[in-house]
């Protein structure tokens, strides 16, 4: 039988135009012969799901944007949903998304509620004294009572409005560093200022659009796009002493010419960031993890065109390989000894520099 590698989305969310947003992404190696029996329990695997306490959906994304998609629940549907990702051109990039009952989307709602629940347990442990204790005193200052009360209850007003500023503060959803576009909006938080960045970095590689950071603080990062003549922007600040970033100003629509960037000209698809996608292949994917293999990958599934060296260099980050040759380090990298070879195989003008495993003797 032959194999085929499937996308599995899950845990994210549906919108009303029927897009699967805001969701996490794994990808199974399967014989193409496999039953349905067979996919679910891969897919529970692999998710960590535990039978019988979670229910879970299987739709195949048929990419129309009319429906979810067909729903997956025998071998027959099963089967046809791999030839067609096999044969089929159009359906090449079609995920499996799994909706599973249970929703785990990180929300502040929480965080807002403890915080309410802490000003209030601070608001009645407030002291006040019983009014016998200044009696004595009303014949000779009976302002001093009065004063005291009004210190209290503007006490009480300064943390009821410290309150409503942290409810404005934390009033959405945290987003994810695999947000789309269009989910984020004015007022949109973030786990911190490297969940914002990989985002943004994300987005510009899926979408093709470049930006420059215009400042970058601990509490503040401004973008703009690389042609100085578009209106796109982003301004963001972090919340108070937590981590959060909020995105304060946006203009999300660019006003560049689509043409001027190319896919091949990506200036955002470092190395590292291309590390961190190799590293969301590995865990289930059962093949050798070569260089042209990513170069393949990064063009199917973002239309990247990366050199050799950039792809070699990703996967060295990836394995956390600092120096070193394919051969030193193919035991991580394949998982047959008989597909070394295609590592070793190098054009000298181009790579001989790259795959050198230690410097030349001066003679």
């Amino acid at each position: 039988m032959d194999r085929v590698c499937i996308y599995i989305a899950y845990n994210g969310k549906w919108t009303t135009d029927n897009k699967y947003l805001d969701h996490e992404i794994k990808l199974i190696l399967v014989n193409d012969g496999i039953t349905f029996e067979g996919l679910a329990k891969k897919i529970f695997q692999v998710l960590k799901l535990k039978v019988g306490e979670i229910k879970a959906n299987i739709w195949f994304d048929s990419n129309l944007e009319t429906s979810k998609g067909m729903q997956v629940t025998n071998d027959e549907e099963v089967t046809t949903c791999i030839y067609l990702l096999k044969n089929d051109p159009n359906f090449k990039t079609s995920r499996f998304i799994v909706d599973i009952a249970e929703n785990n989307s990180l929300s502040v709602v929480n965080i807002v509620q403890q915080e309410e629940m802490q000003i209030e347990r601070d608001e009645t442990s407030i002291p006040v004294e019983p009014i016998s204790e200044f009696e004595p005193l009303e014949t000779k200052s009976s302002h001093g009572m009065k004063l005291r009360k009004r210190a209290q209850n503007r006490k009480v007003s300064k943390k009821r409005k410290r309150s409503r500023s942290k409810r404005d503060d934390l009033s959405g959803v945290i987003l994810r560093e695999d947000a789309s576009l269009d989910e984020i909006v004015v007022g949109s938080l973030f786990e911190n200022k490297e969940c914002l960045k990989k985002c943004f970095t994300n987005s510009a590689i899926r979408n093709h659009f470049k930006f420059k950071t215009v400042r970058s603080t601990k509490k503040r990062y401004y973008l703009k796009c690389y042609d100085d003549n578009c209106r796109w922007f982003l301004h963001s600040s972090r919340i108070n002493d937590s981590a959060l970033f909020r995105i304060c100003k946006y203009v999300k629509n660019h006003t560049c010419s689509a043409d001027v960037f190319k896919p091949d000209q990506q200036r955002h698809a470092t190395s590292r960031v291309i590390s961190d996608y190799i590293r969301e292949l590995l865990p289930e994917y059962e093949t050798e993890m070569t260089p042209n293999f990513v170069k393949e990958e990064m063009r199917k599934r973002y239309g990247l065109n990366i050199s050799y060296h950039k792809a070699w260099r990703s996967i060295q980050l990836a394995f956390g390989v600092k120096n070193g040759s394919p051969e030193q380090h193919n035991e991580l990298l394949l998982s047959e000894p008989e597909q070394n070879n295609e590592l070793l195989l190098y054009e000298p003008e181009q790579n001989n520099e790259l795959l050198s495993s230690e410097p030349e003797q001066n003679s």
